[in-house]
């Protein structure tokens, strides 16, 4: 069975390069070699984003909705990022919703950290207030460096000297 993650891979940067028709060649060869067909749905999820193609991209997300781990997570991941790259603040605001509790149930790290940064700047877009991030999601910043550009980025975008105040006072020796 061929392994998904550079079929995955291989999606992205075609999607990336403006060449996400390419692509539809990889999931046939995917698929006469036994590769799962969950697989296949997070890998054509490249090339929906790419196309902004929303009913295929809720299609799949839907249809892997019943999976766990990555296979959960991952999806709705990516339709939030396509979702607020678009603008789409409403959706992205049930998206955020939706991710941070299929993050939490499958214990993923990644997946909660986007939901809470993008629940939260969603918010401030929507209503005009101030952004405001929950103790949970600025709580893996204590133990995890690699979240600190996110932390970062989002103080610079919201004009919010916290999380990042509190992010620098923990590391301080």
């Amino acid at each position: 069975m061929p392994a998904q993650i550079p079929l995955y891979l291989l999606c992205y940067a075609l999607a990336v390069q403006g060449r996400a028709a390419e692509a539809g060649g990889l999931f046939e060869t995917f698929r006469q070699r036994g590769g799962a067909e969950s697989g296949l749905l997070v890998a054509r999820l490249w090339v929906h984003i790419s196309e902004r193609d929303w009913s295929a991209i809720n299609e799949i997300v839907t249809r892997l909705a019943g999976e766990s781990g990555t296979l959960r997570v991952l999806p709705l991941q990516l339709s939030l990022r396509a979702d607020l790259s678009a603008g789409r603040l409403r959706s992205s605001q049930a998206g955020s919703s939706t991710l941070w509790r299929a993050a939490s149930e499958n214990r993923d790290f990644n997946g909660r950290h986007l939901a809470g940064l993008a629940r939260a700047w969603v918010e401030m877009r929507l209503t005009g207030g101030p952004a405001v991030l929950s103790d949970e999601a600025v709580s893996p910043a204590d133990e995890d460096l690699r979240t600190f550009r996110d932390f970062a980025t989002f103080s610079v975008e919201t004009n919010l000297a916290e999380p990042l105040r509190s992010i620098l006072k923990g590391y301080e020796a």
